[in-house]
């Protein structure tokens, strides 16, 4: 029983309709990055709430939801629940819910002051919100900062 009565087709019909299969995806996603940034509007300030707010509803009322969510998150630094209760209410027509500017946190000093804790996942976290950068950066960022006298 050869791999082509497994599949009804030879081993390299079945790699080519892989390769095929990935790269129709990686193009439809080309396509939808591409009309997301040709539709979006800039990203809104966040001391411009107004028009964050005219942003959002405008999303909103395209049937965007998800992408007046994201907007918000990654306007207002508010988490994902927040901004999705405040698209919400905003949505429903209620007024926009304050919001703070986010805290900024976090230098390498308070990362070493975590590590002298030891408090090795917090300095993790703390490292990746502070430069922006995956878990395994991260980690072995504070592993090289653990190391250092």
């Amino acid at each position: 029983m050869g791999i082509k009565d497994w599949f009804g087709r030879g081993p390299k019909d079945y790699n080519e309709q892989l390769v095929q299969a990935a790269e129709a995806e990686h193009q439809a996603a080309a396509r939808h990055k591409t009309h997301a940034h040709e539709d979006a509007t800039p990203v809104v300030d966040s001391q411009s709430s107004e028009a964050l707010v005219a942003a959002v509803l405008e999303r909103v009322r395209a049937g965007n939801k998800i992408e007046a969510i994201k907007l918000y998150k990654d306007s207002t630094g508010q988490g994902l629940k927040e901004s999705k209760d405040a698209v919400e209410a905003l949505a429903a027509g209620h007024a926009a819910p304050t919001v703070a500017a986010p805290a900024q946190r976090g230098t390498d000093a308070e990362v070493a002051a975590l590590l002298g804790d030891n408090k090795k996942i917090e300095a993790i976290k703390l490292y990746r919100e502070i430069h922006h950068v995956g878990l395994k950066e991260a980690k072995d960022a504070v592993d090289a900062m653990e190391r250092q006298p």
